[in-house]
């Protein structure tokens, strides 16, 4: 299946016209998911936690725990 902009919450389809794509393979799990869209997140946010976050919808807090317990570099 693919994930497309119309299965995301409004405030993520909402202000840059980038198509800006993840491939999830099927039987991946939800941590690997969860994992490889905060690594692609960061990237897209030039390693700002804060936009990051606010990308995602979650708490810069969230995001860092996140980051911590999937063991994501961020340098």
């Amino acid at each position: 299946d693919i994930l497309d902009p119309g299965h995301l919450p409004t405030r993520l389809r909402q202000g840059r016209n980038e198509d800006v794509t993840m491939m999830i393979r099927i039987g991946m799990s939800i941590e690997e998911v969860e994992k490889e869209l905060i690594i692609r997140t960061m990237e897209y946010a030039g390693r700002n936690r804060t936009r990051a976050s606010q990308m995602l919808g979650i708490s810069r807090r969230a995001l860092y725990n996140k980051i911590q317990r999937h063991h994501i570099q961020c340098h």
